[in-house]
């Protein structure tokens, strides 16, 4: 295999570089870090390389020698991976001269010092002859004997990081280059020591380059592809309300059907949507995201130009219910499977955003729709938003890909599988046999159930309240935007106050509202209180049942640790499903349909249906405090979580 490394080294010296990056990566993936008990991280971390990414070990390797960094000092040495490019670049730019140059590396821990001694002896001359190692508090280590310093590397401790480099810049030469990994990542961390680099006194110029966990841009265009994705797809799924009311009252295809089974068309959908995500994140980590995306895209308008022709209700079920399920599927799990790994600290806004996709595409595709189908027809209209989805999908595909630490994960996982390219990746059962486990799945489960029962029927239950069909789409897209507009601020939110405790929160909420404006709103009589609660709860319940869809995955990741977020999202997703595929025909098998029936009589009927849609709500809201409980009772108590 061509060797595309720009270091230059004899071929041994690739072969220890490339057997260290593997071993760090095997290490770093199987780090259970939400589970290290407070106090512990220390010990734990103690035998890990945890090694800085081997292209931004390329990168360095080639800033050190474009600038000709004759002296450089490393703050956190580990195990010495990226002390032997430092050694060498050095080494290249004073042509072997032994005393022209130093890589001064820093290492407390003694037992991580020997290791990296032995891997400097392995790789050989030039390496270890260039390398002066201090071992102890680097704080007291470099305040002697340090030459004029061409480059800094900071790779330690966060709050070390601050003091390290005021302690070596009055050694600096001017135009000196200070490198911070994962300034992203850890950007809470660095806190400090970013306003201390970004004022403009400090003399500084700086820039965040694109690699894992310290890229702005790249993960800015994950962000946009994945939102659009959402926007498009489960947009358009949750947007079939407007198609339910016009099934219900044009006949043909539907005639005699009732409202639950022209619902099961739209449950299909959305169901199968989340059922298959074992086999949609599988594959998306067998293949790139956008192969699988761009199949999803396929499918998604071979669904909808399917269906078109639809003669008659099962027609519908299978296009519009169940290829468009699959489509939608294809897009959505890989959206919000990769986007999770690219952020930390602002993971729970960046979900926040890409889910509010769901939303904005809810309040541009109900009265898009509604007013297509006036127009053209709903036949026409689902051939027209099948070649848009079509073009929308495969755009967005095109920039979906894995974040470096996750697809170094992925190849590992890769190449033990590669015999079976279809094969569902194993469950995790230490965490699927987990009681934290099992309350999320409980909680997700009733959660789904519930869900998408109101979003469903809102436009039929606004016209028993006197609602035009119009009106009623326009409630369906106000419900939407107060759905996005959720999402993100309490995204942001809980990037704070913690993902969990805003998850509960927000599922709490959605509950009180549904028992507590749209089931009186069925009961009163009265036409101006009843429509009065009806717009409160649609924006009520869409700001808070909306976020538990965009929180859910960041909730997942900080419980289980974002290294094991892909190996039990899958089967979480599909519970999901389950549920939806249940709960929302069973609901709406219980509102009463017929031509006897005044409104004020069909309005009463949903009584039912909201009862159950609120006792469900609240008993996910216990299943999700159990979960934020257990976590206490795991790895201590913590406001934040």
């Amino acid at each position: 295999m061509t060797n595309t490394s720009p270091v230059n080294a004899p071929a041994h010296v690739h072969d220890l570089l490339d057997r260290l990056h593997e071993q760090s990566t095997v290490q770093e993936a199987a780090i259970d870090k939400p589970g290290i008990v407070p106090g512990q991280f220390d010990a734990v971390m103690l035998d890990k390389f945890i090694a800085l990414d081997r292209d931004k070990c390329h990168f360095v390797y080639q800033l050190a020698r474009a600038t000709g960094a004759k002296h450089i000092v490393e703050a956190g040495t580990s195990f010495g991976v990226s002390t032997i490019y430092l050694a060498l670049a050095v080494a290249s730019n004073v042509n072997g001269v032994a005393g022209a140059g130093k890589v001064i590396a820093t290492e407390k821990e003694k037992s991580k010092a020997e290791k990296a001694r032995a891997y400097w002896r392995e790789a050989g001359e030039p390496v270890p002859g260039f390398i002066d190692l201090r071992e102890g508090d680097l704080l007291e280590t470099l305040k002697v004997d340090l030459p004029v310093v061409d480059l800094l590397l900071l790779d330690i401790w966060t709050p070390l990081a601050l003091p390290t480099l005021k302690l070596v810049q009055p050694k600096m030469r001017a135009g000196a280059v200070v490198i911070i990994d994962n300034t992203i990542s850890s950007a809470a961390g660095y806190k400090e020591l970013l306003k201390y680099l970004r004022d403009p006194e400090s003399g500084f110029k700086n820039l965040t380059l694109p690699f894992s966990n310290g890229l702005e841009i790249r993960a800015v265009f994950i962000v946009i592809a994945s939102f659009l994705l959402t926007f498009t797809g489960c947009g358009l799924n949750f947007a079939f309300g407007v198609y339910q009311e016009l099934y219900e009252t044009i006949g043909g295809p539907f005639e005699g059907a009732s409202p639950a089974e022209i619902d099961l068309i739209g449950t299909l959908a959305v169901s199968l949507m989340t059922i298959g995500a074992p086999l949609a994140s599988a594959w998306t980590r067998s293949y790139e995201p956008r192969t699988v995306t761009l199949f999803g895209a396929a499918l998604f308008a071979i669904a909808n130009i399917l269906a078109s022709f639809g003669q008659k209700l099962w027609h519908f079920i299978l296009t519009q219910g169940v290829i468009l399920g699959c489509g939608t599927c294809l897009s959505y799990i890989p959206a919000v499977t990769v986007t999770p790994g690219w952020f930390d600290e602002r993971r729970g806004l960046a979900m926040g955003i890409v889910l509010s996709g769901t939303g904005i595409g809810g309040v541009v595709w109900a009265p898009a729709l509604r007013s297509l189908n006036a127009s053209i027809g709903f036949r026409n209209t689902l051939r027209l938003t099948g070649a848009l989805a079509f073009v929308l999908i495969s755009a967005s595909a095109l920039a979906l890909r894995w974040d470096h630490n996750s697809n170094q994960r992925r190849q590992i996982e890769a190449q033990a599988n590669r015999q079976n390219r279809l094969r569902i990746p194993l469950v995790n059962w230490n965490i699927a046999r987990s009681k934290g486990f099992a309350a999320q799945a409980t909680a997700a489960t009733l959660q789904a159930a519930a869900y998408y029962t109101p979003l469903y029927f809102m436009s039929s239950y606004a016209r028993t309240l006197g609602y035009s069909s119009v009106a009623g789409a326009n409630i369906i897209a106000a419900n939407n935007a107060s759905s996005a507009v959720g999402k993100i601020a309490l995204g942001y939110v809980a990037d704070r106050l913690g993902r969990l405790n805003v998850l509960v929160l927000c599922t709490f909420l959605s509950a009180i509202s549904v028992m507590g404006l749209w089931l009186p709103s069925s009961i009163l009589s009265r036409q101006l209180v009843e429509r009065g609660l009806f717009i409160a709860f649609a924006s009520i319940y869409g700001a808070t049942a909306g976020a538990y869809v965009s929180l859910f995955p960041t909730a997942l990741a900080e419980q289980f640790g974002i290294q094991n977020f892909a190996s039990i999202n899958g089967l979480l997703y599909m519970l999901r499903g389950i549920g939806t595929l249940v709960g929302t025909p069973v609901a709406g098998s219980l509102i009463n349909r017929g031509s006897s029936l005044s409104s004020t009589e069909y309005a009463s009927s949903f009584k039912r249906t909201s009862l159950m849609v609120g006792v469900l709500l609240a008993a996910a809201s216990l299943a999700i405090l159990w979960a934020r409980l257990e976590i206490g009772t795991r790895v201590g108590w913590r406001w934040k979580a």
